[in-house]
């Protein structure tokens, strides 16, 4: 997602990562499951319902599937707004801590660094670690790093 070059919205890129997994998981008795979690995720992140309404539709996230399909919901939703899915994705009974941190991750990658509020970063345990593996991963990538 993060060296994106062609400008795709996020919801294009979910599709098309769920099209590779179909692809390489062909046969798989699982996928079904999975596909399904994800379109439903896409579909519920564009309607006006409550969050925690639309997150209950999805699961409670105790299981890896339920996990990604609150994580994408929220991302998609928040897309701009990496407090608000964050926040969204935390409030509610189930596996909040990972879906916290998934959907997180996913908007940190889609936002980039700049654009994540201080008060997430002010107080990160081993920020400048943090920044120099992301460095390494992103020169691992492409010759130059343009995250932030």
């Amino acid at each position: 997602m993060v060296f994106d070059d062609q400008k795709r919205s996020l919801k294009e890129i979910i599709f098309d990562a769920k099209d590779i997994v179909s692809e390489v998981f062909h046969g798989d008795k699982h996928l079904r499951t999975l596909e399904n979690i994800i379109e439903r995720a896409i579909e519920l992140s564009e309607n006006k319902e409550d969050d925690l309404d639309n997150i209950h539709k999805l699961g409670e996230g105790w299981v890896a599937e339920e996990t990604m399909g609150i994580s994408l919901y929220c991302a998609l939703k928040y897309q701009n707004d990496f407090s608000a899915g964050v926040i969204a994705s935390v409030n509610h009974n189930g596996d909040s801590d990972s879906t916290g941190a998934v959907t997180g991750n996913i908007l940190g990658a889609w936002i980039g660094y700049e654009a994540i509020e201080n008060k997430w970063k002010d107080n990160l345990e081993l920020l400048d670690v943090i920044l120099e593996l992301a460095d390494d991963l992103c020169m691992t990538g492409k010759n130059e790093c343009s995250w932030f």
